[in-house]
């Protein structure tokens, strides 16, 4: 889910409840806020691996293609420089 929804999402549902629970809905901007807070401090990164094929035998050639991104750019990470592999 991109930034965007997500937040307009939270912002929905904060207003529908904030109509029902009054002073709740300032704990549960409290609660959004440090989320994002934790996102913008600690990133997630995501590894994507394509592969050449779905099975290899004994002694074949494995073509591989990786990539890291950040989950919440969706786009290559500026934070790992290098993916390692070990065979």
């Amino acid at each position: 889910m991109n930034k965007k929804l997500m937040i307009f999402t939270l912002a929905c549902f904060c207003s529908l409840f904030s109509l029902s629970h009054g002073s709740d809905s300032s704990r549960i901007l409290t609660y959004i806020q440090n989320v994002m807070n934790f996102n913008n401090a600690v990133p997630q990164e995501k590894v994507y691996l394509h592969l050449d094929n779905t099975g290899y035998f004994e002694n074949e050639t494995m073509w591989f293609k990786a990539y890291v991104t950040r989950t919440d750019r969706q786009k290559p990470t500026d934070l790992s420089k290098t993916l390692k592999y070990r065979i």
